[in-house]
């Protein structure tokens, strides 16, 4: 089980393993020590075979490291600086900015994410693992009202820990039925070149105004689309707890993996030997598990698609009137964009996200 709590100050005074790491200190008269040492002179001398800073120990349970005494893990000596015990078991020290998974913080189990400093040691919530790259996955059923009034199950997402925010780590996938316009019925989302398996390998692709379901007229103006509210994220289609990113949203992701310029390159999937989803060895090094697919995206009002293999797009929820935001990643460079089109005009992906 990972122990939760708050990120502690880590920073080293003389040792920085002294408090919180597991080391006794031992005073020079012996006071405090495991065994007993005497000494008529300032410095206590040991009269037993081990001895740490003056005074005898147990070297069956504990190991001296620079005149501090530390208890053995499950048998082992190790390196303070570079090691931590939890339940027995030795693990790298979070603080290290080399560590990647599973790591000790402050004697907490916890999982430390790619990047740099403290904001990056994170506490997996209650039912996500830490795997050992610092991905922090999980699983979310995604539940409809059927005909009859019930929610029924009608799929199950990968999600991921990042930040403070929790993301779909595949893009969603959930036909809402068509849309009326005047009376018509209008196209308000398909698959990639309106073939099924697109669907299921890079979710479905949509006009603005479905995801935030909401009525065709909102794609033309954002008068009352959506109508005010408090504060937080809009629902939309997304499953239930999610919600749509907005572009801020967006810029708190893009921000913690790495920025602007090198984002693209830690969250989009890795190309491999049996599977090259991004052109031109495009891909990324998929650092948080956020799985970004070139699934290309629709247009002429999803007459065709484009893109596939170099590009995705992401609607924002952020709007102007008749355009709204969407982010952009593409194959031959590392960057996560922020840019805007016609909400009608356009069908982008849509990634869900939620906030603890």
């Amino acid at each position: 089980m990972f122990a939760c709590g708050e990120v502690g100050n880590d920073e080293p005074s003389e040792n920085p393993l002294s408090s919180g790491g597991g080391g006794i200190n031992l005073s020079s008269s012996g006071n405090g020590g495991i065994g007993t040492s005497s000494s008529s002179d300032e410095f206590a001398v040991c009269q037993g075979q081990f001895c740490c800073n003056g005074a005898e120990y147990d070297n069956n349970n504990y190991f001296c490291f620079e005149e501090v005494l530390y208890p053995k893990c499950g048998n082992s000596v190790y390196d303070p600086y570079q090691k931590g015990c939890f339940a027995q078991n030795l693990y790298n020290r979070c603080d290290i900015e080399t560590t990647r998974g599973t790591c000790v913080h402050n004697s907490l189990l916890r999982c430390r994410q790619e990047g740099t400093g403290e904001m990056y040691i994170r506490d997996p919530l209650p039912g996500m693992n830490c795997e050992n790259n610092g991905a922090i996955t999980g699983k979310k059923d995604d539940y409809r009202r059927g005909l009859d009034g019930k929610p029924q199950k009608v799929g199950t997402y990968k999600i991921v820990q990042i930040g403070n925010q929790i993301w779909m780590a595949e893009n969603l996938n959930y036909d809402p039925g068509p849309n009326e316009e005047l009376g018509v019925q209008v196209k308000n989302s398909m698959c990639y070149d309106d073939n099924e398996a697109n669907c299921a390998k890079y979710g479905r692709l949509y006009d603005w105004a479905t995801i935030m379901a909401l009525p065709p007229g909102c794609n033309y103006t954002n008068e009352n689309c959506p109508p005010n509210r408090k504060q937080g994220l809009y629902g939309g289609i997304c499953p239930d707890g999610f919600g749509i990113a907005r572009s801020e949203d967006w810029q708190i992701l893009v921000d913690y993996a790495g920025g602007v310029a090198n984002a693209a390159s830690r969250l989009k999937a890795v190309n491999t030997d049996e599977n090259s989803p991004w052109n031109y060895k495009g891909g990324g090094t998929d650092n948080y598990g956020f799985n970004a697919l070139p699934g290309g995206r629709g247009i002429n009002y999803g007459i065709d698609s484009e893109q596939e293999g170099t590009d995705s797009h992401w609607w924002a929820e952020t709007q102007l009137a008749s355009e709204a935001d969407f982010w952009n990643m593409i194959s031959s460079d590392s960057e996560a964009r922020k840019k805007f089109q016609s909400k009608a005009l356009h069908m982008n992906y849509l990634r869900c996200v939620h906030y603890f």
